[in-house]
C-alpha cells in the first residue's frame, strides 16, 4: 500500500511538471498577430521570431528599411534572382545576422546560413518571403 503511495505522488509531481512546462511554453507564445499597418518594431519582433524558427535564438539585427514591393523585386532581378512576391504596397525588409537553419529544404540536406532576411507585408505583418544567405 504505501508502495501505491509514493508511486502515485511521484506521478502526480511529474503531471504537475508537465503542466507547469507547457504553461511556460504556451506563455512565451506571441501575441496574436498584429493587425494594421505595423511598425518598424513590430516588424523586427516578427523577423525576431521567425529567426528562432530558423534555430537562431540569438540573432543580431543588421537593417530593416521599408520599400515598395516593386523596388524590392526590382533589387532582386538585379541580382539575378527571379522572385513574384504577391499583393501590392509597401514591405519592411528585416536583415538579421546569426547561424540559421532554414527548415525547408531537400530531405536530408543540412543548410546553413549566417544572415537572414525577411519581407514582412506592412498592412498585414504577414512574412512574405524569407531567405538566407
Amino acid at each position: 500500500m504505501f508502495k501505491k503511495f509514493i508511486l502515485t505522488g511521484v506521478l502526480l509531481l511529474v503531471l504537475a511538471g508537465s503542466v507547469a512546462t507547457a504553461q511556460a511554453q504556451l506563455s512565451q507564445l506571441p501575441e496574436q498577430a498584429p493587425t494594421g499597418p505595423i511598425t518598424r518594431d513590430q516588424a523586427i519582433g516578427i523577423a525576431m521570431a521567425g529567426a528562432q524558427g530558423w534555430g537562431e535564438q540569438n540573432a543580431h539585427l543588421v537593417d530593416v528599411r521599408k520599400q515598395s514591393r516593386n523596388n524590392f523585386i526590382g533589387q532582386l532581378k538585379a541580382q539575378g534572382d527571379d522572385v513574384l512576391l504577391a499583393g501590392t504596397g509597401d514591405v519592411w525588409i528585416v536583415d538579421l545576422s546569426g547561424k540559421f537553419t532554414p527548415k525547408r529544404v531537400e530531405p536530408g540536406t543540412i543548410l546553413q546560413c549566417s544572415a537572414m532576411f525577411l519581407v514582412i507585408d506592412i498592412d498585414s505583418g504577414d512574412v512574405i518571403s524569407a531567405g538566407c544567405r
